[in-house]
């Protein structure tokens, strides 16, 4: 007897024919080599044992009462549950044009009776060795092309990131800002701007060090990420300049939200900054008031900043107190 091979143990091969010795002779040898073996006596038994079971293989006669065994490979090859076993027939056809059709109607290979049972089990062996090499490949490209993906997604994010703050960066801002604002014109909604820009940041860096502006960064970015909806978007401007837009939001709103993130950015602890430090002036602008496309809102929202760093600082200032040129009638 060979010695049982443990990878075997895992397959389970269908006997289909209708004569029991045939069946008994065949399942006995291949229970021998560790085989795990299933039977059926005619063509409507062998379907429903596949369609139940969904062998890894399945050995099966022709010439049997009802379907035969070219229709009953037919159905195997069309049924999402056997359409990737192992078919072999054995049967006392010996024409070339039995063999033919048998391989034409799907199965992988053909054996003529009276048969050595050694035959079978090594081309059952091999056809189910290139198996499961086809599935161990099928596995690694599933997985590599889960890596790929990941990696991509990974290198979309960090095209759109700002790496100091984990915001988004202004080119992805403009790319989502034009989106939202063709939104907001097809649905007759609002969308809000809002420019912040840290106060005499320089300052910052000049008197506590590098280290500790790139900290407050940071911590501003956290806090517009912490302070805003899932649909608003806040981007790193550039330099100590950020950028929001808020979908669905009105100018009353939006003056509340950049309102309250300034409250909050005054209110952080970041050492060795003393608290109360960092502060930040706003300019907010909303279509369609203050203008009809994203770039009229970015010069509204852009004067209005301007505007709130010619009042002292430290406060909001909405487009809407602009005077026609510009300055603020506030």
């Amino acid at each position: 007897m060979v010695a049982q091979n443990p990878i075997e143990n895992l397959y389970s091969v269908l006997v289909v024919d209708d004569d029991p010795a045939v069946r008994l002779m065949i399942r006995s040898y291949l229970e021998l080599e560790g085989f795990r073996t299933l039977e059926a006596s005619n063509g409507d038994e062998a379907l429903a044992e596949a369609f139940a079971n969904a062998p890894q293989a399945i050995v099966l006669d022709i010439m049997m009462p009802g379907l035969d065994g070219y229709a009953v490979c037919k159905k195997l090859r069309e049924n999402p549950k056997t359409n990737r076993s192992v078919i072999i027939f054995v049967s006392v056809l010996d024409k070339v044009n039995s063999k033919v059709q048998g391989l034409q109607t799907g199965a992988d290979d053909f054996i003529t009776k009276p048969f050595d049972p050694s035959e079978l089990l090594a081309r059952l062996q091999a056809h189910l060795r290139r198996m499961a090499i086809q599935q161990e490949k099928e596995k690694m490209l599933e997985r590599l092309a889960e890596k790929l993906a990941f990696m991509n997604k990974r290198l979309q994010e960090e095209a759109a990131t700002d790496s100091l703050t984990g915001l988004y960066n202004r080119r992805y801002l403009w790319k989502r800002f034009g989106e939202e604002h063709q939104r907001a014109k097809r649905f007759n909604h609002p969308l809000s701007f809002i420019l912040i820009d840290l106060d005499r940041f320089k300052t910052i860096n000049d008197r506590y060090g590098h280290p500790a502006g790139d900290k407050a960064l940071k911590e501003v970015g956290k806090l517009l990420k912490n302070h805003l909806r899932g649909i608003d978007l806040a981007a790193r401007y550039g330099g100590e300049e950020f950028a929001l837009f808020l979908p669905e939001t009105s100018l009353q709103n939006a003056s509340f939200v950049a309102e309250r993130l300034r409250l909050a950015c005054h209110a952080l602890k970041i050492a060795p900054i003393p608290q109360g430090k960092l502060t930040f002036s706003a300019g907010v602008a909303t279509f369609p008031i203050h203008g009809v496309t994203p770039q009229e809102l970015y010069e509204k929202a852009d004067q209005a900043l301007y505007a709130a760093k010619a009042q002292g600082r430290n406060c909001v200032v909405t487009a809407s107190f602009l005077s026609p040129n510009g300055d603020t009638s506030r």
